[in-house]
């Protein structure tokens, strides 16, 4: 008797989803958030996609005049992407000044390739500046994005640099995907040590 042959389904590949302002975009938003590791070695700092962590330290502290450069590193990429349009970094800062003394933050994207060179992918920017007595304030930086393709194995990186022009002054700048207290960064109403890049990408379809 002749045997009938057995056909097996391949398992369904997986579905993507997008809302319809992705779709009429071509972009679709990634959320990043700055935190910390310390480790025998010292403190790194990273990029995450998940809240589901606490950072230590919380945040970084200026008692000079200078700048502290922060460099927040991504995992490496396992699928190849293409940044285009506009992000947006937020973080609160807050401190103690006197009236001749001037705070910033700026913020700038690179892209960092396995062989550690660096690349630019927008351009440094920075948030507000303030000055005269106690400050609390949130920072929004909008980036723009020359498109860029990152390949695989490629790393993000967010640049973050703490200004303070003169002396008399203590600054904070939270990195705490977890939203715990730092130093005089108190969450509440609108203090937070939550950092945010929000990064546009193309959308694969």
């Amino acid at each position: 008797m002749a045997k009938l042959p057995i056909n097996f389904r391949k398992s369904s590949e997986a579905i993507a989803t997008f809302s319809f302002e992705d779709i009429a975009s071509g972009l679709g938003v990634i959320a990043f958030y700055g935190t910390a590791t310390e480790t025998s070695a010292g403190v790194d700092h990273h990029l995450l996609t998940t809240q589901d962590t606490f950072a230590r330290p919380g945040g970084t502290t200026r008692n000079t005049p200078g700048i502290t450069e922060l460099n927040f590193d991504s995992s490496s990429f396992n699928l190849q992407r293409t940044a285009k349009g506009t992000a947006y970094f937020n973080c609160a800062m807050t401190g103690a000044v006197d009236a001749t003394t001037d705070l910033l933050v700026s913020a700038q994207i690179r892209k960092v390739d396995a062989a550690a060179a660096v690349t630019d992918l927008s351009l440094e920017a920075s948030g507000q500046i303030f000055s005269a007595n106690v400050v609390s304030e949130m920072v929004n930086i909008p980036l723009p994005i020359t498109e860029t393709v990152i390949k695989q194995g490629e790393t993000l990186r967010l640049t973050v640099k703490l200004n303070q022009i003169n002396a008399n002054a203590h600054t904070d700048i939270g990195h705490d995907p977890k939203n715990q207290p730092y130093s005089t960064i108190q969450p509440g109403t609108k203090d937070t040590t939550v950092m945010t890049l929000l990064m546009p990408f193309k959308l694969p379809i």
